[in-house]
């Protein structure tokens, strides 16, 4: 067996993950599963629902992604989680693959765009024209609660959106837009 062979072990059975098959027969079965290319290696085994690769290890499915990334560069710290920094869910190339806290993750999903925002987002009770006519309303003075009970949502929903937190339509804002709208946010509620 290879040193690198007994790293790649070494590193799952130090992140909880052991297997009953040899280290060499689980490492030239993971290496079989990958379409390497010039720029990313590619899983080609199992897929989860959302388009990541995923392999099972010691009986427990497994991002591949995270197997790659535990394998080259140990366990992960609790709270946190694997990301592509090329942003290609099938890729295991472990020099793509970096640790980062949910809120790291969620942070860079907004970034690249993949984020569901407004309409596309499966959970919105709201169209952009009714969020256009909240504003509208809160402008002309109408009591946020009123505004609430005709849309059937919270009163917070009516003033986060009134103050760009929810429904921003799409505009980044900067540390201190999102400082002053954490401030408005709370004088509005109390």
């Amino acid at each position: 067996m290879s040193l690198g062979e007994e790293t790649f072990a070494l590193h799952l059975r130090a992140a909880g993950i052991e297997d009953d098959l040899t280290d060499h027969e689980l490492l030239r079965k993971f290496g079989a599963r990958i379409k390497r290319s010039l720029y990313c290696w590619e899983w080609t085994g199992g897929r989860t629902g959302n388009g990541y690769g995923a392999c099972r290890v010691d009986g427990k499915n497994v991002g591949a992604h995270v197997a790659s990334y535990v394998a080259a560069h140990g366990p992960l710290a609790a709270g946190m989680c694997v990301m592509h920094v090329c942003d290609n869910p099938l890729c295991v190339r472990h020099d793509h693959l970096q640790a980062g806290s949910l809120a790291d993750n969620m942070v860079d999903k907004k970034r690249k765009g993949r984020a569901a925002n407004g309409e596309s987002n499966g959970r919105a009770k709201l169209t952009e024209s009714q969020v256009a006519e909240i504003r509208s309303l809160v402008k002309q003075g109408i009591a946020k609660k009123a505004i609430a009970r005709t849309y059937g949502i919270s009163d917070t929903l009516v003033r986060y959106i009134a103050i760009g937190k929810s429904w921003s339509e799409g505009k980044p804002r900067s540390p201190g837009e999102e400082m002053l709208c954490q401030q408005l946010s709370e004088k509005a509620i109390s």
